[in-house]
């Protein structure tokens, strides 16, 4: 199943020195031109280079919206960003998975029926396949490097969840 990345989880993973993590979660992974966009205002060199390396790897990609696609991106347009928007469109199109963090588009794209994760996802994962040694760690990380919020809640509930 084709995966389709949100600008956060690629730039969250990244400033935090994680970026293999999606692919080895998920393979190949499609952004669409506005999320690129969007990473390319990153001001910060080490994730930029995390990047860049994907894309020279092959297995981070950037693919246009279609343009069908293009009217469900100015639908989207009306309460998301963007990067959002052509994100889910791409995923519409591909037939695939998004990986998104912020809740407006995880809600639009799960009405739309597409499958969503996100960044705590694929850390968890990272946990289980030995990638990732403690999951708090990697949380506190993305709060102090990348400037992530998760409700207290469900930090609990991810680390009870991963056995942490």
């Amino acid at each position: 199943m084709t995966t389709v990345s949100n600008t956060s989880p690629i730039s969250n993973l990244a400033l935090i020195g994680r970026l293999e993590l999606l692919r080895l979660v998920y393979g190949t992974v499609i952004i669409p031109k506005a999320v690129r966009f969007e990473l390319e205002k990153l001001g910060h060199a080490a994730a930029q280079t995390a990047i860049h390396d994907a894309e020279l790897a092959g297995w981070l990609t950037t693919e246009s919206v279609s343009d069908q696609g293009q009217g469900i991106v100015r639908a989207l347009g009306e309460e998301l960003d963007p990067g959002e928007a052509e994100a889910i469109a791409l995923a519409l199109e591909q037939e695939g998975r998004l990986v998104m963090d912020e809740l407006d588009g995880r809600s639009v794209a799960r009405r739309l029926g597409i499958p969503v994760r996100g960044v705590l996802w694929v850390l968890r994962k990272g946990k289980e396949f030995g990638l990732v040694s403690s999951l708090k760690e990697e949380l506190e990380r993305l709060r102090a490097e990348a400037h992530f919020w998760i409700s207290p809640r469900l930090e609990s509930e991810w680390l009870q969840e991963s056995g942490e």
